[in-house]
Formats: structure tokens, C-alpha cells, sequence
């Protein structure tokens, strides 16, 4: 009976422990939610693998899925961290669960890459790089993607960090659709047309 008793006992205390752990990681707090990319004591940086995630936030945290990229010919794995909140982050990993890049796409979220956040404007996005910058026409798979910040702040991260602008159409003229449109036009952000329109950032992904 005794020995019942410390089982049932050993049981109870096991359960509040686990209890206890999981409870402390949901309420886990980031100390910042701007990732610097050159940052490498960030959670968020080169060195963190999916076991290092899972031990920070907790399982229950993260909901994984698989996409497909390169026109369909790669299957790549995916975490979504607190989905469908203002802390959601879209993380992409090697085979080997190693980071590959992160992506953030939703306007409501806190976090942000040097700053750089979705929803900003051209004018707030050349205040940060100190000076304007230059990106693809729109309307096709690398529309409105920045790709010469000028020897803005933005310039030593140019391979690794891409982010891809978003324009309202329909306010436009057929005429101004055209100028601005296509994969062999560049744009520069001090475009007059621009300027008088709502230019913003759309997604954000950085390479590791």
C-alpha cells in the first residue's frame, strides 16, 4: 500500500512538473522582436536549429507544414511560430533543421528585420537605409523587389535580405500601370508617381 502510495505521489509531482515547464514557455517573453541581422547571440540568427526553437517556446508553439518552391521543384519543411497573432514568424530550415531563412508577411506583426517592418511606406523605408533605393517593375514573380539600396544602410545585406513592395493598382491609370509594370522595368523610390501613391512593404525574408 505504501509503495502505491509513493507511485501515485511520484506521478502527481511529474505531472505538476511538466506543467509548471510548459506553462513557463508559453509565457515566454522575447526580449526584443527587431531581429539585427548580424546578430548572432539572437535567438533569431545562423545558429539556430529546430530543437533549439522547440526548447525556447515549447512544441505547442509552432505549427509545421511543407512548401513548395523553385517553380515546384523543391520541397522545403516550414515552422509558422504563434500563428494568426502579432507575434507570428515564418521560418524556413535545411534538411537537417538548421535555419534557412525567415520570412514575415503579416501586416500585423511586431516583428522586424533592422527596423524594416510590413506596412511601411517608401518614405519611411528610405529614412532607415538614408537614402532612396531602387526596385523591379510589378506584376510578375520578382515584382517590386528590391534590388540596389543605393549604399544605403541596406547595402552590405544585399544578397541576404529581400523585400518585395506592394502597389494598389487600382487608383492607377492604364498609362501608369504600364510605366510601372512588367520584368523589364526599374523603378527608383523617388519616382514622382510613386511618391503620390501608397508604395509599402509587402514581405520581408532574410538569408542565413
Amino acid at each position: 500500500m505504501k509503495k502505491l502510495f509513493l507511485l501515485l505521489l511520484l506521478f502527481a509531482f511529474s505531472c505538476n512538473s511538466g506543467q509548471d515547464s510548459e506553462s513557463a514557455i508559453d509565457n515566454f517573453e522575447f526580449s526584443t522582436f527587431n531581429i539585427l541581422l548580424n546578430d548572432t547571440t539572437n535567438l533569431f540568427s545562423k545558429n539556430l536549429t529546430k530543437n533549439n526553437l522547440i526548447e525556447k517556446i515549447g512544441k505547442f508553439n509552432i505549427v509545421d507544414s511543407k512548401e513548395w518552391i523553385e517553380e515546384g521543384t523543391i520541397q522545403i519543411n516550414i515552422s509558422k511560430i504563434y500563428p494568426n497573432t502579432d507575434k507570428e514568424l515564418t521560418i524556413y530550415w535545411t534538411d537537417d533543421n538548421k535555419l534557412k531563412s525567415i520570412q514575415l508577411n503579416n501586416p500585423n506583426s511586431k516583428w522586424s528585420f533592422n527596423n524594416l517592418m510590413v506596412g511601411m511606406t517608401l518614405d519611411e523605408i528610405e529614412k532607415i537605409n538614408s537614402t532612396n533605393f531602387n526596385f523591379y517593375g510589378f506584376g510578375w514573380d520578382e515584382g517590386g523587389k528590391i534590388f540596389d539600396w543605393n549604399n544605403g544602410k541596406f547595402s552590405d545585406f544585399q544578397n541576404g535580405l529581400k523585400v518585395y513592395l506592394l502597389l494598389n493598382f487600382d487608383e492607377l491609370t492604364e498609362s501608369d500601370i504600364e510605366k510601372l509594370s512588367g520584368d523589364g522595368i526599374t523603378l527608383n523610390s523617388n519616382d514622382i508617381i510613386l511618391k503620390k501613391e501608397k508604395v509599402i512593404i509587402d514581405k520581408i525574408e532574410v538569408m542565413f
